[in-house]
């Protein structure tokens, strides 16, 4: 069940030589080194599907197991990545991370969940909701106010 959509923003340091615009075309990061996840990892699409729509292959410098590895290979400059922004709020209000919209393609991470209809015993179902109730909290925290 898809519960909403987050937009995927190029993450970086704030000293970045993009870092001060508002959006972000990708052939503007066409030769950027990139901090990525293995291809084993399902959240690698979210640049290789985009960067193949912008017509261009990646140049991968890393491939980071977690969120907090990523964040940290971007703040010291070892390359940028692409990230939902709110998985980097903190760093955002801290002033060690930029994150810029993506434009030309714009960049989305659909959120929601998978279950089998034929579980109808009362955890199941609690969980879905508690589950179900914070995803869209997380999708309207990133609409803009």
């Amino acid at each position: 069940m898809t519960v909403g959509e987050l937009d995927l923003a190029f993450v970086m340091p704030p000293d970045h030589r993009l870092a001060d615009r508002d959006v972000i075309p990708f052939c503007e990061v066409i030769d950027e080194s990139w901090i990525t996840f293995p291809k084993s990892n399902p959240a690698r699409r979210w640049l290789d599907d985009n960067s193949r729509k912008a017509g261009f292959r990646p140049v991968i410098t890393a491939e980071i197991e977690t969120f907090t590895q990523m964040k940290a290979f971007v703040e010291v400059g070892h390359g940028i990545t692409l990230l939902p922004s709110e998985f980097v709020s903190q760093e955002i209000e801290l002033g060690i991370l930029r994150a810029i919209p993506t434009i030309e393609p714009t960049a989305t991470l659909s959120l929601g969940y998978a279950y089998d209809e034929r579980q109808v015993r009362p955890s199941v179902n609690a969980l879905r909701a508690v589950l179900e109730g914070q995803l869209r909290a997380l999708v309207r925290s990133s609409q803009p106010v």
